[in-house]
């Protein structure tokens, strides 16, 4: 038997959905937000807040889901100060979120790039 047999393995995935980045693209309508919303229902059937989808835009409209953000009616410092601290604080007590959604990563990029500016424009008195 050749010596590398003796590094071969068996690789078994893992179906645990907080183990991994995923990025979901496509087009306009391509059917992003179904996919989240039939992959939380598949993975999560009996926890329906475990899938906490952060909705950058309102095409989440279309679709029955059970925990969203519609972080289009607010701004970055929302974001900051009121998602990201009260996940964090969830994670150390009672942990209902598993699995966050970004929908879009395009128009999060846009809000975070607006908020910048703003600050930056403030700090050194002009307009960028």
């Amino acid at each position: 038997m050749a010596g590398f047999r003796k590094t071969v393995k068996k690789v078994v995935p893992k179906v645990d959905l907080q183990s991994y980045n995923v990025l979901i693209a496509g087009g306009f309508k391509a059917g992003k937000t179904r996919l989240w919303k039939e992959v939380m229902e598949l993975h999560y059937p009996d926890e329906p807040e475990a899938g906490l989808l952060l909705a950058f835009e309102p095409g989440y409209n279309t679709w029955e889901l059970e925990s969203v953000v519609p972080m289009h009616d607010y701004d970055w410092r929302f974001f900051k100060n009121e998602v990201v601290k009260g996940l964090l604080e969830e994670a150390k007590t009672s942990r209902v979120t598993k699995v966050i959604g970004i929908d879009t990563a395009d128009r999060m990029m846009d809000m975070v790039t607006e908020y910048i500016l703003e600050e930056m424009s403030k700090k050194y008195g002009k307009k960028f």
